[in-house]
């Protein structure tokens, strides 16, 4: 069954570790159950706290 989702491309921002590619694929996954010819990008982003090779607690923000 498919519906009047929009013809576009959904771009999916997440971090690019080996899990949450992972678990974007599998959202991704369902979302194309559900509407078959939905076009997904995966979009890796790198946070600071990715790139940072010291002690977090250094970086002065809470949520890193």
């Amino acid at each position: 069954m498919t519906t009047d989702f929009p013809k576009r491309l959904l771009r999916i921002g997440t971090r690019n570790s080996p899990l949450t590619l992972a678990q974007t694929d599998m959202v991704i996954a369902a979302l194309k159950d559900h509407e078959p010819e939905l076009q997904a990008e995966v979009v890796p982003v790198t946070t600071e706290a990715d790139l940072w090779q010291g002690d977090l607690a250094q970086l002065g923000a809470k949520g890193l």
